[in-house]
C-alpha cells in the first residue's frame, strides 16, 4: 500500500524548511492508520481463506469417518465373527475416537458456516418437542446409557407449534445435552425443562455435576476457549458448541446464558420466540 501527501504552490520560495519538517511528520501521523486498515484488510482476507479451508476439511472428514463407524460396529457386533471381549472392546475404543472425530468435523462445519455467512435460515412451522427435542434424545441415548445417567423431562407431551429452523436448534439442542452428559456426574441426573410464556419459550439443560465459577461464566461462550478446571481436563471438547450455539440463537432473534452452583450442577437456557418468522435476524 502506498500512500501520498503532495502540495503545491505557484509562488517560489513557498516553502521553508519548517514546512517540511511539519508535512514529515504529518505524514508519520498518517503512515499508521493507513498501516493499520491495511493489516485489518489481510488479516480478514487470511480468516476468511482459513475459514473456507477449514469447513473444506470438515466436510471431507465427515463421510469416510462415518463409514469407519458403521464397519467397526458392524464387525463390533460379530456380524464377520465372533469376537473375544477384548477384541471387541478395543473395537469399541475405535468407535468412540471416531464419534469424537465426527462430532468435531460437524462442529468445525458449524463454525465455518456461521463465520462465512453461509448459515442459511430456513424457518418452518414444527412441533418442538417432536421435531427438535426428541430427535436430539433419540441420538444422545447410547451417551447417556455409556454414562449410566438418568433422563428426567419436564415438559408436556403436547404439541407445542413453534416457527423456527428446526435443524439449527438441533444443533443446538444437541450442544446443550451433550454438555450436560459430558460434564454431568456419572450415574447422576440430567434435566430438560420446557417453560412456555406469552409469545416466547425456554428449554433448560440442568445437569449434576462440577459446574462452573461466576467468575467464568462470560467465558464460556467465546470461541476456542475451555474453562481450566482440573476436574474438566479429561473430558475433551472443542471450544466451539456453545458459541455455535449462541450465534444459533441470535439468528433467531433469541438468547441463551448459563448459570451454576460451583461443585453441585450447571444450567444452559435458550431463551427464544415462539414465531420466529417475523424477528430473525437478516
Amino acid at each position: 500500500t502506498i500512500a501520498l501527501l503532495a502540495c503545491s504552490s505557484r509562488s517560489p520560495a513557498a516553502y521553508t524548511e519548517r514546512h517540511a519538517v511539519f508535512l514529515r511528520e504529518v505524514g508519520k501521523a498518517l503512515r499508521y492508520p493507513v498501516e493499520r486498515e491495511w493489516h485489518a484488510v489481510q488479516l480478514e482476507r487470511s480468516y476468511g481463506e482459513y475459514m473456507e479451508m477449514l469447513g473444506f476439511v470438515s466436510h471431507e472428514m465427515k463421510s469416510p469417518v462415518s463409514s469407519i463407524i458403521t464397519l467397526v460396529r458392524t464387525l463390533a457386533d460379530g456380524y464377520y465373527g465372533k469376537l473375544e471381549e477384548k477384541q471387541r472392546e478395543i473395537l469399541e475404543r475405535v468407535v468412540n475416537k471416531a464419534e469424537y472425530l465426527y462430532a468435531m468435523s460437524n462442529q468445525y462445519l458449524n463454525l465455518s458456516r456461521i463465520e462465512s455467512d453461509m448459515m442459511e435460515l430456513k424457518p418452518r412451522l414444527v412441533d418442538f418437542v417432536d421435531d427438535v427435542i426428541q430427535p436430539v434424545i433419540e441420538l444422545l441415548a447410547p451417551q447417556i446409557e455409556t454414562r449410566g445417567m438418568r433422563l428426567e423431562r419436564e415438559y408436556d407431551d403436547t404439541v407445542f407449534p413453534v416457527r423456527c429452523d428446526p435443524d439449527l436448534l438441533r444443533i443446538v439442542m444437541i450442544n446443550l445435552l451433550g454438555n450436560g452428559i459430558k460434564y454431568g456426574n456419572r450415574g447422576g441426573v440430567v434435566r430438560i425443562v420446557m417453560e412456555k410464556g406469552f409469545k416466547k419459550f425456554s428449554v433448560s439443560v440442568w445437569n449434576e455435576g462440577p459446574g462452573f465459577d461466576e467468575r467464568e461464566k462470560m467465558m464460556l461462550f467465546k470461541k476456542f476457549t475451555r474453562l481450566k478446571d482440573p476436574n474438566l481436563a479429561e473430558r475433551r471438547g472443542s471450544g466451539i458448541g456453545l458459541y455455535v450455539s449462541w450465534k444459533v440463537a441470535q439468528l433467531h432473534n433469541g438468547t441463551i446464558f448459563a448459570e451454576s452452583e460451583k461443585g453441585s450442577w450447571a444450567r444452559f437456557t435458550l431463551e427464544l420466540p415462539q414465531y420466529m418468522d417475523l424477528c430473525i435476524v437478516k
